[in-house]
């Protein structure tokens, strides 16, 4: 088997036709498997998945408890025969070519992942994320980070929209306690194992923005998830301006936690005391204004700051 591609799903009725009609479209000439991990989802979904599992041999279901995204894709990794491996939402599509092209460059070049670029899909409108003007190797470990955490940032962070050489992903697995920002910590672990990467300048996935996604939703716990993986690399990392680039990373999170357990009146003390334990220094000269007049606010005028912040959320609320 050259290619296992995995899809989570949970209650996807209205949008896995879509997305299995794209994958079975593949122009892809070597033999691919398509792995559908049904977690536990309560609507239509698994029937759907089963009427084309009769009409395509390539389709494999397994059905599972819920347990959350991170659960299932680890079970698929275990479950994959291909050669390489590739992630797919089971909302989202991929461009025909693009896994024949991916595959084509691990063939030829012993690369550990390849990574395409995506486009973003938000109702009838269509942004294009163009990490990637033309085709780069990086074969330096610091560099793939810079690349990751960087400004620039030409490794995105999500797990899709890249094909991995299998073997890479074997002993890399997804952490179920993290619900927001576990594709960033599976990302930083095969980058911490890959010797080469190669990034495509096509687009090869197409990211359909949802106001249902995980991503839409603001709550305290998705900041704390970002900060704990954060955390986690920062860990895992000794070179000064990659530590930067993550610190920085840290500081806009806790901002933005700032603003939000503010905004609805919540203790913001510990997330304060954070902010003031960071040494912003090295950084400083790489952030926007908009982020340092928020940090000088909040430093020397807290209460009128938070003050201001809770009246703007009140008038936009109505009360």
């Amino acid at each position: 088997m050259k290619l296992s591609i995995i899809v989570p799903v949970y209650n996807l009725e209205n949008y896995i036709a879509t997305t299995m009609n794209s994958l079975l479209s593949i122009h892809f000439s070597s033999d691919y498997e398509i792995i559908m991990i049904n977690d536990g989802s309560t609507d239509d979904s698994e029937s759907i998945i089963r009427g084309y599992q009769r009409l395509h041999n390539q389709i494999v279901l397994y059905s599972i408890e819920n347990q959350g995204v991170s659960n299932a894709r680890n079970v698929a990794i275990s479950k994959a025969t291909g050669e390489y491996i590739t992630f797919v939402d089971g909302d989202d599509t991929v461009e025909p070519d693009f896994f024949e092209k991916a595959v084509r460059e691990l063939d030829r070049g012993g690369y550990d992942f390849v990574q395409g670029n995506y486009r973003i899909i938000d109702g009838d409108n269509t942004s294009y994320e163009q990490f990637v003007s033309k085709d780069v190797v990086i074969t330096e470990k610091d560099k793939m980070l810079e690349n990751l955490f960087g400004l620039e940032k030409l490794i995105h962070n999500a797990v899709w929209g890249k094909v991995y050489r299998t073997e890479i992903t074997r002993d890399v697995l997804f952490d179920r306690e993290i619900k927001i920002a576990e594709d960033q910590k599976f990302v930083f672990d095969v980058i911490t194992k890959s010797k080469k990467i190669k990034l495509l300048s096509c687009v090869g996935y197409n990211y359909f923005q949802r106001n249902t996604s995980a991503m839409h939703d603001v709550n305290i716990n998705k900041d704390l998830d970002k900060l704990k993986v954060l955390s986690y690399c920062k860990k895992r990392v000794s070179t000064n301006s990659i530590l930067l680039c993550i610190e920085r990373h840290e500081l806009r999170t806790l901002l933005n936690m700032y603003n939000v357990i503010t905004r609805n009146g919540g203790d913001n003390r510990e997330c304060y005391e954070r902010m003031c334990a960071l040494d912003i220094k090295p950084i400083w000269d790489s952030l926007n204004n908009n982020t340092r007049i928020r940090i000088l606010l909040i430093k020397h005028t807290r209460f009128i700051y938070d003050l201001i912040l809770r009246k703007r959320h009140k008038y936009s609320n109505g009360k």
